[in-house]
């Protein structure tokens, strides 16, 4: 699967997160342990191809807690990998905010997402300004290993994902019974009065070169006013103006660039789940 997000290559049309015997082992033990297991599916949409991603969810049937298996550059009911999403914001917001159409054909043109549109930008916005503001974060997302916060350099290999999964099922107790205990002590967090920390700020750790996607026309010199007396023009027909091609990148600058992203936001991603317990849109 991680070749599939590096390449966008693959044979299959449905990817499962977890090899075929690793799966079945893992069903068996949750099983055994009284847990119910039922595959999700999930279409996704992505360098071109359309893809079907399978993963597992299990829940505990005395609390009625459960737990998805997703990889980290997957958000359930999105169409979209997390990725492109963080792009797109992430493009808008270090071009001045120029435009959300040119943002949108950017990042669709980096990850071969033909239909990506502005609307969805614009809505990635405000999906992140929400978490930056109810997450509190106050300092920039880490692009990097180098940048991981202490102890989170080499972040959740599977077999610890898996364990931490498991120990929540065993031992986070039922909704029901935390509202028994706390439920008039529990209050909704008050909406945030200040913006604590901008877009442009949390992901500042990205370098500005992945944002070069489009290239620009250099403005031509500027002709001196013409002051001649001349008769006037008879009038045309008012011409619509014409939509003009947007000049790209070559595929291979545009390739290096992807997966460069790719990895900075994969840092990106897991520090924001470890240290803010929440993912980027």
């Amino acid at each position: 699967m991680e070749t599939f997000v590096l390449t966008g290559k693959s044979e299959d049309c449905e990817l499962h997160v977890f090899p075929h015997d690793r799966e079945q082992s893992l069903i068996a033990e949750w099983t055994r342990l009284g847990y119910t297991v039922r595959h999700q599916r999930q279409q996704i949409d992505y360098m071109d191809k359309l893809v079907t991603i399978k993963y597992l969810t299990i829940r505990n049937p005395v609390t009625g807690i459960s737990i998805s298996l997703i990889p980290w550059f997957m958000l359930p009911g999105r169409r979209y990998l997390i990725f492109v999403y963080v792009y797109a914001v992430w493009h808008y917001h270090i071009t001045c905010q120029k435009s959300l159409e040119e943002s949108a054909k950017a990042t669709g043109k980096m990850f071969k997402i033909e239909k990506f549109n502005k609307s969805t930008v614009c809505r990635s916005i405000k999906a992140m300004e929400n978490i930056i503001d109810i997450s509190l974060i106050e300092k920039p997302l880490a692009a990097s290993g180098q940048d991981m916060p202490c102890g989170h350099a080499a972040l959740f290999p599977e077999e610890a994902a898996i364990d931490l999964g498991t120990e929540i099922l065993m031992n986070c107790p039922s909704v029901e019974s935390m509202k028994e205990s706390h439920g008039g002590t529990v209050k909704e967090l008050p909406d945030p009065v200040n913006r604590r920390a901008t877009i442009s700020f949390v992901l500042s750790g990205i370098p500005a070169d992945h944002s070069r996607m489009i290239i620009h026309s250099e403005p031509g010199k500027r002709k001196g006013q013409d002051f001649r007396k001349r008769p006037p023009r008879a009038r045309k027909k008012k011409e619509y103006p014409v939509q003009r091609n947007i000049r790209f990148l070559e595929h291979s600058e545009r390739e290096a660039k992807r997966k460069a992203f790719i990895e900075n936001c994969r840092y990106l991603v897991l520090d924001a789940a470890v240290t803010h317990h929440r993912f980027l849109v």
